[in-house]
């Protein structure tokens, strides 16, 4: 039993008999080409459910701004999410997910 006002120093092998860390495993290149075609397929019921005056409005904006109106990319992140498998998405992946949803919608 040790006073309350000691300190004692735990050393790595004291630490990882009860610590472990494994960081989860990232996707490979090939995982991700494995399903490439699968985002647009992901977004668009996104697409299919807005109404025409929608659609139109998001062509108008993404004609001069391909910035997703934040009511649109809480739906389109998710579906990311979803579509990457994970909780949390990397910079890269938001940006290609908003830049396949205006390719999608200026197609419509």
């Amino acid at each position: 039993m040790q006073e309350a006002d000691t300190a004692t120093e735990w050393d790595a092998a004291c630490v990882r008999r009860f610590l472990s860390y494994s960081p989860p495993a990232a996707p490979d290149g090939a995982t991700l080409a494995a399903v490439g075609g699968s985002l647009d397929q992901e977004i668009e019921p996104l697409i299919a459910a807005l109404a025409p005056s929608d659609l139109a409005g998001l062509k108008t904006l993404f004609a001069s701004n391909s910035q997703v109106p934040q009511a649109h990319d809480r739906l389109l992140l998710r579906a990311g999410r979803i579509y990457f498998g994970q909780t949390t998405l990397t910079g890269a992946e938001r940006t290609e997910l908003r830049a396949a949803f205006v390719r999608l919608v200026l197609t419509r």
